[in-house]
């Protein structure tokens, strides 16, 4: 779960931040609340706004360069975003 840590930026004024705690991982967006992953795999994760009843997937992964990227789906839209 380590290797997922680290800031995943979306835009230049928005980013994705993933922290372990507990031997969970905490996503948080930039101005946003912070949700615990569940984890649907080793790499794959999904998140609920309890708020919003929205569900977004996240699936981690290494580019062939070896760069650290995750991959969310949320509402029939797939993102790819590299770590900082």
């Amino acid at each position: 779960l380590r290797a997922y840590v680290g800031v995943y930026p979306l835009s230049d004024a928005l980013a994705m931040h993933v922290t372990l705690e507990g031997g969970r991982l905490i996503v948080q967006a930039t101005g946003a609340s912070r949700h615990p992953l569940f984890p649907e795999s080793s790499t794959r994760f999904f998140v609920q706004d309890y708020a919003t009843a929205d569900v977004a997937g996240l699936e981690f992964g290494r580019a062939p360069d070896g760069r650290a990227f995750v991959m969310i789906r949320q509402a029939g839209v797939e993102q790819r975003v590299f770590r900082r």
